[in-house]
Parts: C-alpha cells; sequence; structure tokens
C-alpha cells in the first residue's frame, strides 16, 4: 500500500484588522525587544564579543513581523 508523502504548505494568517494589527505591533515590538535582552544577557554571561550575524537580524525580524507579513524573517 502507497502512502501520500507530499504536503501543501498552508497559508499564514495575517491581522489585517488596523486596530488588531496595531495591538499585534506592540506585542511583537515587546517580544523583539526581550529578545535583544536575552542577547546581551548571553553575551555578558559568556564574557565573549557580541557578532551582530544576519540569523540574529532575521531572528528580531521575525519577531517584529510575526502575523503581519509573509516575509517575516526573510
Amino acid at each position: 500500500m502507497s502512502e501520500k508523502r507530499d504536503s501543501v504548505a498552508g497559508t499564514a494568517l495575517l491581522v489585517t484588522d488596523p486596530e488588531a494589527c496595531a495591538h499585534l505591533e506592540a506585542e511583537n515590538a515587546i517580544r523583539q525587544f526581550d529578545r535583544v535582552l536575552d542577547m546581551i544577557d548571553e553575551v555578558a554571561r559568556d564574557k565573549r564579543e557580541f557578532k551582530l550575524r544576519p540569523s540574529k537580524i532575521l531572528d528580531l525580524h521575525r519577531c517584529a513581523m510575526a502575523g503581519l507579513s509573509l516575509y517575516a524573517g526573510t
């Protein structure tokens, strides 16, 4: 018996209501700020040099744009 192994990605749900959008932008900004603080804590704790890599920038972009853009983190 053959199993179906292919899959189709679902469409991401994006907020479109202006008031809900503003609320989500504020939540995302706080989440992004917390992520930056975590990065700072990690560097300070490990006593190492901080390197701003593309992956960190994309991670912060993903935090800021989650639920608002299909391209969050890309």
